[in-house]
């Protein structure tokens, strides 16, 4: 018995770690711009020269959210050109690399504020970079593009205006498009929520599947059942798809245990289902087997389903040879009036052997 609530611990973590892996894939994937720019945009600097080539567009190329590449910088220095439609800026990156960003207008205002936060930190000397405007590095999605002639003469003026014409030569060879990850919600977003549900779900799967044992033999004390005669009872029991029939106990779907002496009545059930197409169009139907058993107190429990009536009817057949004739097998309307109407009677009849319709 042990050995089963083990492999079912087993199965239930498993079957949650999978769902919480499904559930943490869906949340990241369903938005492409998520799963691009966490899982699939690599960063500029890892790039070497071919895939940074690769990665190049023409001008008039659409923007596609897979041609993405993570751009960290830490401030602006000026803007050094413009057009009708944004500004472009000039960015440290790296140590003592600078880069052409161009940002559209509707982000001008905050890179107007980095470059004068920067201005300030320049003439002070503090040290410190100017928070919070790119703190810890703006870790930006960008296209790139080839970097045009004209670009790099307004690059170099930029420079030379902000006493920085010894590091003219240290510029990146292409334009980059700026898309902050602000327009379209912090990707990192994503990836948390999607973490705290799977792990969520795990939590519940490794605390339900460890428990297991322990509340399936808190219930045996509860209801009487000692556990050693229980395990000794099960080690020899005839197992049919996880439903196990003892000499004295019977444990249906792996969840619980009852004394055979209680049952007084089974047959196989069969459960029709029939599925529909946004509730409207049909689309099949589907039928599963398991086995009904009755109490002396007018409940019933049933097995673990199947497919297969064939292994219903296995069972069946089990308990009618087994426990016979303590318990009858077998469904007719006579014999669910009997035991509906009068249970006494029916325990009666079957102890005499008497049921024969």
């Amino acid at each position: 018995m042990r050995k089963m609530l083990t492999k079912r611990s087993l199965a239930i973590i498993v079957l949650c770690s999978f769902i919480a892996v499904i559930v943490f894939l869906a949340i990241c994937f369903g938005k492409s711009d998520v799963a691009n720019y966490v899982f699939f945009a690599k960063s500029y600097e890892k790039m070497d020269t071919y895939e940074r080539d690769e990665k190049v567009l023409d001008f008039d190329a659409y923007f596609y959210s897979d041609d993405l590449v993570k751009l960290p910088f830490y401030g602006v220095i000026d803007c050094c050109a413009e057009d009708d439609e944004g500004r472009y800026y000039v960015v440290p990156y790296g140590e003592e690399t600078y880069a052409i960003i161009y940002v559209d207008s509707v982000y001008v205002p905050k890179f107007e504020d980095a470059a004068d936060a920067m201005y300030e930190y320049r003439l002070d000397e503090t040290g410190e970079l100017p928070y919070p405007y790119f703190k810890e590095g703006e870790n930006a999605r960008v296209a790139m593009y080839p970097l045009e002639d004209d670009l790099v003469y307004y690059y170099e003026e930029t420079m030379t205006a902000n006493r920085l014409g010894d590091y003219k030569d240290y510029i990146e060879p292409y334009l980059f498009y700026y898309q902050p990850a602000s327009e379209w919600g912090n990707p990192y977003v994503a990836v948390i929520i999607a973490s705290v549900i799977g792990g969520i779900i795990l939590v519940i799967g490794l605390v339900a599947g460890l428990s297991t044992p322990a509340r399936f033999f808190k219930k045996m004390r509860e209801k009487g059942i000692p556990e050693e005669e229980l395990e000794e009872d099960l080690e020899n029991a005839d197992n049919i798809l996880g439903n196990l029939f003892g000499e004295k106990y019977i444990v249906l779907s792996g969840l619980d245990a009852f004394r055979a002496e209680d049952f007084v009545w089974a047959f196989v059930f069969t459960q029709t289902t029939r599925h529909k197409i946004y509730g409207i169009i049909p689309a099949g139907t589907t039928h599963s087997y398991s086995l009904r058993m009755f109490d002396k107190n007018g409940k019933f429990y049933e097995s673990s389903g199947s497919a297969r009536e064939a292994d219903a009817e296995r069972m069946a057949e089990l308990v009618a040879t087994k426990y016979s004739p303590n318990i009858y097998v077998g469904h007719s309307e006579q014999i669910a009036a009997l035991y509906s109407q009068n249970p006494a009677m029916f325990i009666e009849n079957i102890k005499a052997n008497r049921l024969d319709f």
